[in-house]
């Protein structure tokens, strides 16, 4: 599946002194998102870690557009595409209110999978699961 989308409502815990939603939770949101698109897919985290392979985030960008407020319901996509090299894959996010789909933010987050087993450059690679997706 390379595109996945999940519903969320705003939480009144994750309002700020002006009554939006305080910045540090769009994270939580996309990283829920992103862990719930790869779980769809059958990639599971602790399955890697018990090889001694660690699923990666390598850098993030977030373009921040609107602001969600209290009773908000938003949708959050996730899309899975090729990185900037070889070992990397992105995933392309943005978080969109339901009532009147405005987009409040858009990013991008590039990851990988490393290897502990391996030593150098062929420590880092994309998962099998992944690599589907992005033929």
């Amino acid at each position: 599946m390379k595109k996945f989308i999940i519903e969320m409502d705003v939480r009144d815990n994750e309002l700020d002194a002006q009554q939006i939603v305080n910045n540090s939770n769009y994270m939580i949101y996309l990283s829920h998102a992103r862990h719930k698109h790869v779980d769809s897919i059958g990639l599971n985290f602790d399955d890697y870690l018990k090889n001694n392979q660690k699923l990666v985030l390598l850098s993030c960008t977030l373009k921040y557009v609107n602001s969600l407020v209290a009773n908000d319901s938003f949708v959050v996509s996730s899309t899975i595409c090729k990185g900037e090299l070889p070992y990397q894959w992105c995933y392309k996010q943005d978080i969109k209110r339901k009532n009147d789909s405005k987009v409040i933010l858009k990013a991008s987050f590039l990851s990988t999978c490393i290897n502990g087993n391996l030593e150098g450059d062929e420590k880092l690679y994309i998962p099998d699961l992944i690599k589907n997706i992005l033929e």
